[in-house]
């Protein structure tokens, strides 16, 4: 390490280091992504570790693309983070005492997170688990936010819920919101054309959709380091991804990228013991088949996906317009699958139901 960030407090400057690591390199990115550390919590003797990792970062960024900006955040948090992490003592609970803990659950009360499609919650053995990634997969305008927000509103009722939105505003989920709720066409709300009647519905429901408890974080690609950081300040029951393949986050290929985030995904539903329910989006072979039936092997740019959900529910519409839009459970590692459930798709407003 050809400087020190020692002073004579033994308290590492952290200023200093920011500015040469800028001075060299000048991405903002880097700056925000040291400044969000929680650098205090170092101790003494983890000044060496950090320098050691300062080396690594000046070693790895030159490596970096011009345009691998959210990678190169991601690189940083990781490496700094790995010397502020407070280390805790490994506690694997006594197997009698586990045993004896699942044993007197089972006469207690569900607690899956109930869902608004009757059949499905019953396929899916009562809804959506703690601990569990459940994956909307579906082709591009197929309704995987519809079906996603159409779960979260029914879910804010009684639950906190966080809605990831990467892909639409706050503003374009509340027309949704709107629409799906007080049944009016979501075109004529986005064009500000609603009759005075279909005004007066809307104004009806206004206070339900304000009492909602859900918050929507509209930034968009964002990383997994900003995802944790929603949840510490806004913890909720259940958080809803749109969707994998938006997300910034590590790896040389795009296939790197979304095996890693879909690993990420899976951790952040066992570490904060809840349901995480996330979009992703099919490849073009879908398109290929007689009916155009999802398959689980065509979620686009990773196998991991498949292996790392706990649940995987297809989108289906017929082309008959006679039949009803299908959601077809193509994966359930603690249940039937596959099996095929019916429901009514309403494009008009933007919403799904029995």
């Amino acid at each position: 390490m050809p400087k020190s960030y020692e002073t004579d407090s033994m308290e590492p400057d952290y200023k200093k280091f920011c500015d040469d690591l800028l001075c060299r390199y000048s991405p903002v990115q880097i700056y925000d992504a040291i400044t969000y550390i929680e650098m205090d919590r170092l101790h003494h003797h983890k000044v060496g570790l950090l320098n050691t990792a300062v080396q690594k970062l000046i070693d790895r960024i030159p490596k970096f693309e011009n345009n691998q900006t959210n990678e190169m955040m991601e690189y940083a948090i990781r490496e700094i983070g790995k010397v502020c992490q407070v280390e805790t003592p490994l506690k694997i609970p006594d197997w009698y005492e586990a045993c004896n803990q699942v044993f007197l659950e089972m006469d207690g009360e569900n607690n899956a997170l109930p869902i608004p499609f009757e059949m499905l919650s019953t396929m899916l053995c009562g809804g959506f688990y703690p601990q569990e990634m459940i994956v909307v997969a579906g082709r591009p305008g197929n309704g995987k936010t519809a079906f996603m927000l159409t779960l979260a509103s029914h879910l804010a009722r009684t639950h906190r819920v966080g809605f990831i939105s990467a892909e639409m505003s706050r503003t374009q989920l509340t027309q949704r919101l709107y629409s799906m709720r007080a049944r009016v066409d979501l075109r004529n709300i986005r064009e500000k054309t609603c009759t005075g009647e279909e005004y007066a519905r809307i104004l009806k429901i206004v206070p339900e959709i304000q009492a909602l408890n859900l918050v929507i974080d509209e930034r968009s690609a964002p990383t997994f380091h900003q995802i944790r950081e929603f949840m510490i300040i806004y913890p909720c029951d259940v958080l809803f991804i749109d969707y994998l393949q938006i997300l910034s986050g590590h790896g040389k290929t795009l296939y790197e990228r979304v095996t890693n985030l879909s690993g990420e995904v899976k951790a952040l539903a066992k570490d904060l013991n809840i349901p995480v329910i996330i979009g992703c989006q099919l490849n073009r072979k879908t398109e290929e088949h007689a009916e155009s039936i999802p398959r689980l092997s065509e979620m686009r740019e990773s196998g991991a996906i498949e292996q790392d959900a706990d649940v995987v529910l297809g989108l289906y519409h017929p082309e008959d317009p006679k039949e009803s839009s299908k959601i077809i459970i193509l994966k359930q590692r603690n249940g039937p699958a596959p099996a095929m459930v019916n429901v009514n798709f309403n494009r008009r407003f933007a919403l799904f139901e029995d």
